[in-house]
């Protein structure tokens, strides 16, 4: 045999090229599918998490007079329904009154302020959202009352306000028209914004409350 056939003879201990392409290739397959997945969980937690929606106003519902507990005053609280349309829980649910325009001539303290959640307790602290958790069933939140106490205006349903049987002066608002919005959020899911416009009245059974947006 000559050299020349030696050479020209393949060994089948020799190496056979490797077509490095097919490594990219499955590499970028993997990164693909990475992110198709990542994509996929993301559209799925968002369809499976807590999303907070207000119910249409319902003038008897969310417009009523009540009997203060243990006197023979009145108020007039208004409220909102609030639901969970998402396939989880919401969690720590909270909401507060922002204060957007006030009539000319009048002031407000402060332009936020917690709401307080029918049902719970009331609390004298003027800080700070009292959360609740909202799964299928429905929650009212109380947005702002009158009493039949003789004082004009109407005040923002703060735990604090309803606590107290004079209301609170940073929670009062003085007679007149003012825009508002609602601001509902909760752990880890959607909330959600309403827009307001509330009547302040010289007569505590005169409040009203209109939904803007």
């Amino acid at each position: 045999m000559t050299s020349k056939d030696k050479l020209g003879r393949r060994s089948g201990h020799d190496l056979i090229p490797m077509d490095w392409s097919s490594f990219v290739d499955l590499g970028g397959l993997a990164g693909f599918a990475a992110l198709a997945w990542q994509a996929a969980s993301t559209v799925r937690e968002r369809r499976e998490r807590a999303e907070l929606q207000v119910r249409p106003l319902d003038a008897k519902r969310d417009l009523a007079v009540w009997q203060v507990d243990n006197t023979p005053l009145k108020q007039k609280v208004f409220t909102l329904e609030v639901v969970n349309v998402g396939h989880r829980t919401a969690n720590r649910c909270i909401a507060r009154l922002n204060i957007l325009q006030v009539p000319v001539g009048a002031s407000v303290r402060d332009t936020s302020h917690p709401l307080h959640w029918a049902g719970t307790d009331y609390t004298t602290l003027d800080t700070g959202a009292n959360p609740v958790d909202i799964g299928s069933e429905h929650r009212r939140l109380d947005v702002v009352f009158t009493r039949s106490t003789g004082h004009v205006g109407c005040w923002i349903a703060t735990p604090l306000a309803l606590s107290d049987i004079n209301g609170a002066p940073q929670n009062h608002l003085p007679p007149g028209s003012y825009e508002a919005e609602v601001v509902l959020s909760c752990d880890r899911g959607r909330g959600c914004r309403v827009g307001l416009r509330i009547e302040s009245p010289t007569q505590w059974s005169e409040l009203s409350v209109v939904r803007v947006s």
